[in-house]
């Protein structure tokens, strides 16, 4: 019965979208429409360049299944209720030469939702009028957008511990080939791929049937023996025993593990603050290596994923500006949890270079089984270094007097270490060496 009731309508749909198919490649986009587009990702802010690709290709779509051969500029206002609200960012303000987040754009879990239903809803769309194509309606287009993330913004008020100033942080690795096979794609660590991508850098003997052969090899193998072979007619003969195989090489990303202290006594002398710096500077890296993020904080009575697993980099940095601080700190519970998070990616993906960022003082004082506290915590970070995990401890801890429980961490997990007070006074390109090797 409910197929019955709406075949018509959906057998009128697929006529349509066939019909839209043949058009879609005589629609071109004119400079003004990609000018537009680019203004309306601009405004905003969205990384690159893909915002406004999309957008062009969206208005082409929706021009087509209108049946028309030409794209308005009222499709590209349409195309942006789908293509903009995942990819709206915060404003940026200029301060000493550097790009840095403006304080009263902090935003909680709630702007999120907040943020993908109040931008380009269909109610707010923008007045279309195929005459109106001058300035006035690309700036009410700008006013409009203005005017929807400045709401959004204003609806998120809560307080927060305001962010230190941003390093110039690189997770660069000296320039050594990891030499187990591995897929994926990013920026940051050579290693051999089996999939046939990357560099061809040598050949090696295929097991079973070679995946890519390599000619120039497999040619010199062949050579010596072309004088003694029938060559049926052919300029070369060649045999299965003279096959070989490429060997390639790619750039892969990491998988970023930010295990943050959100502890009381991480409140005291604005060491929050500086530890948010500090992982903003990472998180941009990663941006840039296209690496995979995740974050867990542990405060009070136990820990919690802020953050699952993701390529996205900007709601990872809206879980890091919301994250209080206050309570003990139950550091074994953190490190165990940071386990299982990783250990879980390591199944789910054998290929990943995982990285655990552990950023605290190390003094535990919550135990989990009624044990020491400390001694838990030594025991969570030797489970973590027997998996394969390599890690790096930043030690927030400052002051007069220091236990140095943070170094004690850093070497059951065979981590490497830095202290954050040292952090602040050099641009860190040499901070962070062999991590991923």
């Amino acid at each position: 019965m409910f197929i019955e009731a709406w075949k018509v309508e959906t057998n009128g749909l697929l006529q349509k979208i066939e019909a839209s198919r043949g058009l879609l490649p005589e629609i071109s986009a004119l400079d003004t429409h990609m000018e537009y587009a680019a203004e309306i990702a601009s405004e905003g802010n969205c990384h690159g360049h893909r915002a406004e690709i999309v957008l062009i290709e969206t208005a082409k779509a929706i021009a087509a299944f209108e049946g028309r051969k030409g794209m308005l500029k009222e499709d590209i206002a349409e195309a942006a209720r789908f293509v903009l609200p995942h990819r709206i960012r915060e404003k940026r303000k200029v301060v000493d030469g550097r790009e840095q987040r403006s304080d009263k754009n902090h935003s909680n879990e709630s702007c999120g939702e907040q943020d993908q239903q109040a931008v380009l809803t269909q109610e707010q769309k923008p007045p279309s009028g195929e005459k109106d194509t001058t300035g006035a309606y690309q700036e009410r287009e700008k006013t409009y957008l203005e005017n929807t993330l400045q709401t959004v913004s204003n609806q998120c008020n809560e307080k927060i511990d305001k962010l230190e100033d941003i390093f110039e942080i690189s997770l660069s690795v000296d320039q050594m080939t990891d030499k187990r096979k591995r897929r994926g794609s990013g920026r940051k660590n050579k290693t051999i791929t089996d999939s046939g991508q990357g560099r061809y850098i040598r050949y090696t003997f295929p097991k079973g049937k070679a995946k890519s052969i390599a000619f120039d090899a497999s040619l010199r193998a062949a050579a010596p023996y072309q004088i003694t072979r029938d060559k049926k007619g052919m300029a070369i003969a060649m045999k299965a025993s003279d096959l070989r195989e490429k060997v390639c090489e790619k750039r892969t990303g990491a998988t970023i593990l930010f295990v943050v202290d959100a502890s009381g006594s991480m409140g005291a002398g604005k060491r929050m603050g500086t530890v948010k710096g500090t992982i903003l500077s990472l998180l941009n890296d990663a941006y840039q290596k296209r690496d995979k993020v995740g974050m867990i904080a542990f405060r009070k009575n136990g820990a919690e994923v802020l953050l699952d697993i993701t390529r996205s980099v900007n709601l990872a940095q809206k879980r890091l500006k919301e994250l209080p601080t206050g309570g003990k700190t139950p550091l074994a519970s953190g490190l165990y949890k940071a386990y299982e998070l990783l250990r879980a990616a390591k199944r789910k993906d054998p290929n990943i270079f995982p990285l655990l960022v552990l950023l605290s003082d190390g003094r535990a004082n919550v135990s989990l089984n009624g044990e020491d506290a400390v001694k838990e915590a030594f025991d969570a970070a030797k489970c973590i270094a027997s998996e394969g995990i390599k890690s790096l401890v930043i030690d927030t801890e400052c002051g007069r007097i220091r236990f140095g429980l943070a170094s004690e961490i850093s070497s059951h997990l065979g981590a490497t270490y830095h202290k954050i007070d040292n952090l602040t006074d050099c641009k860190l390109e040499q901070a962070v060496r062999n991590i991923l090797i």
